[in-house]
């Protein structure tokens, strides 16, 4: 056996190493390959006549990655021009698309893809289709397309609607696999539900896991790429989350297959799952879980069908629209989990003069506070002010439960309440004077009282 080292660049992750592995271990004469996407190398060994380098290069630019030594992933900043432009362009592209949905009457882009770790499923959705086309699917879109030739080796004779019998069973367990495994992080979320400082922290931590791999996708920071919270190749392996060559085909094993790509190293993914678990519901966990893996639904499918979609040269540009997209949502919900933790910018916390009209009136020697939380979020934008030391009671007209706006909470004084419809009343002594943040129980519908002496 002879052994052969070449350096590729663009890798940033294990499922990189995994996708050349499969892809380069099919070559003629290739025994085993080996990736390492922190040297940006591959090490060939085969037995008899040298690879034909052409095919290898072939191989390696369909999966998205280019011969050469590139940036070294122990560096902290690429020296490639056109990564930089790649992103300039994502960008300016993404901020003008959200310009004209704005100015078209849609809702604020900001808080819109901050609502998809709630109840609003029409964006779970949109986050599913996102990742269906991402790097990430590239492996799972890999596995389908195993099983599919698995499939058709054993059936010679099938039809073209024949030949999506494969894509069902594994789409199958997927979409329930995720609904069932979603279960039951919401189950752990709502046993952890009474902790706004749980809450808080695990907002952050599915801020931070998006904005690292949206910045890992940049290929601007090479030296991130090392950082991954991923399965090792083996396990990956035993899961079923790479092609397993000379595996025979079964509906069974087509399914679990679907149900393994749960724990595929995703930052879709996992901040999907941190983002359920925040939620404490095992309902909604399951239904936001499940209608994510339907929105990859359509990515994967196209993946099974032409092998290039994701995994090609489409992948060069691609990278950088998924990056900017992801490091909105993390950098959102970074902003979210700080609000959480009471955390505000220091021109929020400097109370406005007040005069005594904008106090808050008072009813049987308490301050009342009237205001209405609906789709959109807290009304009116401005508040009565409250005096500190005096009983204060907020009451709170529900008037649409199915929003994250309808968990409340007061980080200052521990208040988490999950409001009825019609009429809640919350009580309290503010003590501190300032401004008293509040917000739903994500961070992303806000508001504040000013309490003065």
């Amino acid at each position: 056996m002879t052994q052969q080292t070449i350096k590729v660049s663009g890798m940033h992750c294990r499922s990189c190493e995994l996708l050349l592995e499969d892809d380069l271990g099919k070559l003629d004469g290739v025994k085993a390959v080996t990736a390492n996407f922190e040297q940006g190398e591959v090490k060939l060994t085969y037995e008899g006549t040298v690879p034909n380098m052409l095919a290898v290069e072939e191989v390696v630019q369909q999966a998205g990655y280019r011969l050469g030594e590139g940036t070294s992933q122990r560096a902290w900043f690429s020296r490639e021009a056109s990564d930089y432009g790649r992103l300039l362009f994502a960008a300016a592209g993404l901020f003008l698309v959200a310009l004209l949905f704005q100015g078209a009457g849609g809702v604020s882009f900001l808080p819109t893809v901050s609502a998809i770790y709630v109840r609003e499923l029409s964006l779970v959705f949109l986050v599913g289709l996102t990742a269906g086309v991402s790097t990430c699917a590239a492996l799972v879109g890999g596995l389908v397309l195993a099983l599919s030739a698995r499939y058709n080796q054993a059936h010679a004779d099938l039809s073209p609607k024949q030949k999506l019998i494969p894509h069902f069973w594994f789409h199958l367990g997927r979409v329930g696999g995720f609904f069932l495994l979603g279960t039951l992080l919401g189950f752990l979320g709502e046993w952890l539900s009474g902790s706004i400082v749980l809450t808080a922290f695990l907002t952050l931590l599915a801020g931070a896991v998006m904005f690292l791999f949206g910045l890992q996708l940049t290929s601007i920071f090479p030296k991130l790429s090392r950082w991954n919270a991923t399965l090792p190749k083996g396990l990956a392996r035993f899961f079923g989350i790479t092609e397993s060559r000379g595996t025979k085909y079964s509906h069974g094993g087509a399914v679990l297959g679907g149900v393994a790509t749960f724990f595929l190293p995703c930052g879709f993914t996992q901040a999907m799952q941190l983002s359920v678990v925040a939620l404490g519901s095992p309902l909604l966990g399951g239904v936001v879980m499940a209608l994510f893996a339907i929105g990859t639904l359509p990515g994967l499918l196209a993946i099974g069908s032409i092998a290039a979609f994701a995994a090609g040269k489409a992948r060069v540009w691609l990278n950088p629209i998924l990056a900017v997209v992801l490091i909105v949502f993390g950098g959102w919900n970074l902003s979210n989990g700080l609000q959480l933790f009471g955390i505000t910018s220091p021109v929020l916390q400097k109370p406005a003069p007040v005069n005594e009209g904008q106090l808050a009136p008072l009813e049987d020697g308490v301050q009342v506070i009237r205001m209405v939380q609906d789709a959109e979020g807290y009304h009116p934008s401005t508040l009565p002010v409250l005096r500190a030391g005096i009983p204060a009671r907020l009451i709170v007209d529900s008037q649409e439960s199915y929003t994250c706006a309808s968990s409340l909470v007061i980080p200052e004084y521990g208040i988490k309440r999950q409001l009825s419809p019609g009429e809640n009343s919350i009580e309290f002594i503010p003590t501190e004077t300032g401004t008293l943040p509040f917000s739903c129980s994500m961070g992303m519908f806000r508001g504040s009282l000013q309490v003065i002496k």
